[in-house]
């Protein structure tokens, strides 16, 4: 029989079980379905801040959870909705996309049409929020051919069939990817604005809280935004945001192409056509995974890890990894799917085919041509005098307690690239207010100006403090240094891609079934001797805090855990702290 079932945060509803409380810690079976709606026809999931959304194959979409915005779509504004209901408002349209911010929601129709609803607090709805401060019916925007969506905390992005990206909303990190007039960060975009700086065709968009990727029809992956968790794989303590696409070089995913991204709100998650993972960002919930300090992986995905093991890795007290590092499966696994919430990630696991064959990511990176700087790679439509980022000999990063308020510094100011944000220099403290958001979602307190609700603002939780220095560089110096580095990534790409052709050939060893040592084989064989030839299974790693991991408990996952049920798993989807998961013949079980 199949089933949805979800767990995590419901102080909303979110979960669609047909009542409210402050968590559910294991998942439950979605009973309370609308009549017409059959669990087999759910082709999507996605979830926001406390609402969730449904699109079936016939490209309708049914709501649940958080309201108060109308971020549901129904055409009614009330706090908690605890049973799907149908956005009828649709009716008639055939959706194929849709996403979820904290408190507003966007689709794409089959037709390319862009509709958008919920709150419009900072123009995330590409509407002038003095006049519209929210909708709770969906409203059609004056966009065309749209084939990709995405929403961030406040801002939304899409990519149209010709590969352009529109960006529209909150954009003070530099996520919209737009300057103003005067050169600054574009703060609020209330209509949606063409990216003219991606000078390349986009075929796929995510959001981040704060930031936003890119993934190029050559496979490319650009990224802008909230640096200061090194989200954009660019090291925090030189760049706390960038406005411009920047380019991530291909040598960090093993000279392969960019398959697809998905991104939490402060870390990121990539596949690449050669079936690898790689993460980054944010990291001191455990939303990396399986990462020790210096970014080699730990354990595998699918393989077993005892409380202990954990343990050890929580005293390790990782916070941040920007340089892009591999997440593999166990021998005889392959990773399905793969989803992040706000701060926690599910992966959905299934018994490799003997006939995938790819070769291992430690052969790739070791005949890696090595990069002689780390600069990043912008593609700018912009002709301005930019500095050079220096890392500076005496880099302060400590947090201050919010409660105490920011840390008072004073200096002249330092140059800096138009549209980022770098730390200032060495006799001056850049003191910056980080609206993280992560707040108790049982409890769940939101932004003052998501109207009409009263509830308290969010407590801003942490204010960063950091110093480096910045020296000016020549316009034709920078622009030279910034071709030079694309050139050498399509270079790398090229050259990889023929050593790897030839290597295929030649006695190379393969992560597959049909080349695996007799160690590996004896492994593989344990999988289907246990789990039978229908196998698949959910991990859980990240932030915990309402058992968004489905692990029983509220205690934050360091290291990759398998959610104890058995069956066969067809769809997992995740929101802000809550989860869901289609499946077959679902049985609990102990492990």
């Amino acid at each position: 029989m199949l089933g949805l079932y979800s767990w995590g945060a419901n102080s909303h509803g979110q979960l669609g079980l047909g009542y409210s409380c402050e968590m559910v810690t294991e998942p439950h079976r979605v009973d309370e379905l609308p009549a017409q709606l059959c669990e087999s026809a759910i082709s999507c999931i996605v979830g926001g801040g406390g609402h969730t959304l449904l699109l079936t194959n016939t490209g309708t979409l049914y709501g649940a959870g958080w309201n108060n915005c109308g971020q549901i779509g129904d055409g009614t504004a009330s706090r908690c909705v605890p049973c799907f209901r149908e956005c009828r408002a649709l009716e008639g349209q055939v959706m194929v996309g849709v996403a979820c911010g904290w408190a507003h929601s966007v689709a794409c129709s089959v037709s390319g049409q862009v509709w958008v609803w919920g709150s419009n607090s900072h123009g995330q709805l590409g509407l002038p929020p003095d006049e519209v401060p929210f909708s709770s019916l969906p409203i059609c925007l004056q966009l065309k051919n749209v084939v990709s969506v995405a929403a961030g905390l406040r801002h939304t992005v899409v990519a149209t069939r010709d590969g352009v990206v529109y960006s529209w909303g909150h954009g003070h990190r530099g996520q919209l990817g737009h300057l103003s007039d005067d050169g600054s960060t574009l703060k609020i975009l209330a209509t949606p604005k063409l990216i003219e700086a991606l000078q390349t065709k986009v075929v796929e968009v995510s959001c981040g809280q704060n930031m936003t990727y890119a993934v190029t029809s050559d496979g490319m992956l650009l990224a802008w935004g909230d640096n200061k968790w090194g989200q954009l794989a660019h090291d925090p303590r030189n760049l706390l945001f960038f406005t411009c696409p920047l380019q991530i070089p291909c040598n960090y995913f093993g000279c392969s192409r960019v398959s697809w991204v998905r991104a939490g709100w402060t870390h990121c998650v990539v596949g690449t056509t050669s079936g690898d993972l790689y993460v980054w960002g944010r990291a001191d919930y455990g939303q990396l995974g399986s990462l020790s300090p210096d970014g080699e992986p730990e354990c595998l995905l699918g393989s077993d890890t005892d409380q202990q093991d954990e343990q050890e890795h929580t005293k390790q007290d990782v916070k941040y990894r920007y340089i892009p590092s591999l997440l593999r499966a166990a021998s005889g696994l392959r990773v399905e799917q793969l989803v992040c919430g706000s701060e926690h990630t599910l992966a959905l696991l299934s018994k490799a085919s003997a006939s995938s064959v790819y070769i291992s990511s430690e052969q790739r990176r070791h005949s890696l041509p090595k990069r002689s700087t780390q600069k990043p790679a912008a593609l700018m439509s912009q002709r301005n005098t930019l500095p050079r980022l220096e890392p500076s000999n005496n880099i302060v990063a400590s947090f201050a307690d919010a409660d105490s308020g920011t840390v008072s510094s004073s200096s002249d100011s330092a140059q800096q690239l138009p549209g980022s944000c770098s730390p200032t220099s060495d006799t001056e403290e850049k003191h910056l207010e980080i609206d993280e958001v992560l707040p108790s979602l049982g409890n769940l307190k939101i932004n003052e100006f998501d109207q009409p609700c009263t509830l308290s603002p969010i407590d801003s939780p942490r204010t960063l403090v950091q110093t480096a220095t910045t020296t000016p560089i020549s316009e034709k110096v920078i622009l030279n240094e910034l071709d030079t580095l694309q050139n050498e990534d399509s270079e790398q790409l090229k050259e990889c891609s023929i050593e790897q052709s030839s290597k295929k050939t030649s006695n190379v060893l393969h992560d597959s079934l049909s080349s695996c040592g007799a160690a590996e084989a004896g492994s593989q064989q344990s999988i289907t001797d246990k789990w039978g030839t229908d196998y698949s299974c959910m991990y859980s790693w990240g932030w915990n805090e309402h058992g968004n991991c489905g692990l029983g408990n509220t205690n934050n996952v360091a290291l990759p855990r398998r959610i104890p049920v058995d069956g066969k798993i067809l769809l997992i989807a995740a929101g802000s702290g809550h989860s869901f998961a289609l499946i077959k013949n679902y049985n609990k079980i102990a492990l």
